[in-house]
């Protein structure tokens, strides 16, 4: 698995976690809170079955099946099944349109499938529902920047990073637009702060390197452009 994939799956669990905080006092029997356990935490062959017997128990509505359309749906999107998980997140907005995390988890997949407007309009109807969503912010902030929506970004991933201060994936998507930007010095701080937080995060160290590389060009008189991030790194 590549890193830039395994970012965005270390972006779902997060989301899987909240869900199981958040719908953990729910079940009513030891067999369905062993199914929640497992349909929240994992993603191998029992995890799913899990999901699948939570969903198809027909005892869950609104918010509840909401949440467990979400967990399967990152289950599916560990798998590389992008369709399969897109097909639940969709299922997730409309079992409860309410809930923030299933817009978010839908807005990572449009993202992904570089649909950015609709991901952009995705996590904003999770900010509208929760404007402290930390991952909605970034998410955000990194599909703004893709579309060229650079000081829009900005404000999203630092609104981010004061709500979390050790949110590794939002100083890496800042670098990368304050490089794109030109402003190599802050690009190199949150490449710093990415690898503070994340030792082995190989791509903020690459870019931290290109950043170096760039100010000490343009402090010899270079006017080569900044590249745009595509290869290994985001937005």
């Amino acid at each position: 698995m590549n890193r830039r994939r395994s970012i965005a799956i270390m972006r779902l669990r997060t989301l899987v976690l909240v869900v199981a905080v958040a719908v953990a006092a729910w079940s009513t029997t030891a067999r369905a809170a062993g199914d929640v356990d497992l349909c929240f935490r994992g993603d191998g062959d029992q995890e799913l079955a899990a999901c699948d017997r939570l969903i198809g128990s027909g005892k869950f509505s609104g918010r509840r099946l909401s949440a467990r359309y979400v967990s399967r749906g990152v289950i599916w999107q560990a798998r590389r099944d992008a369709d399969r998980a897109f097909a639940d997140y969709e299922r997730a907005v409309a079992a409860d349109a309410t809930f923030a995390q299933a817009w978010v988890t839908r807005g990572l997949s449009h993202h992904d499938r570089g649909q950015r407007d609709r991901a952009i309009a995705d996590f904003t109807q999770a900010i509208r529902l929760e404007p402290n969503n930390v991952i909605a912010l970034t998410g955000r902030g990194r599909s703004l920047a893709r579309t060229g929506e650079l000081d829009r970004s900005l404000a999203d991933l630092d609104a981010a990073i004061r709500l979390e201060p050790r949110s590794a994936d939002a100083f890496y998507v800042r670098g990368l637009v304050h490089l794109r930007r030109g402003e190599r010095a802050r690009a190199v701080a949150d490449f710093d702060a990415v690898l503070r937080i994340s030792p082995d995060h190989a791509d903020a160290a690459k870019f931290k390197a290109i950043a170096e590389q760039r100010e000490s060009d343009s402090a010899g008189g270079a006017t080569s452009a900044i590249p745009r991030t595509n290869q290994g790194g985001q937005p």
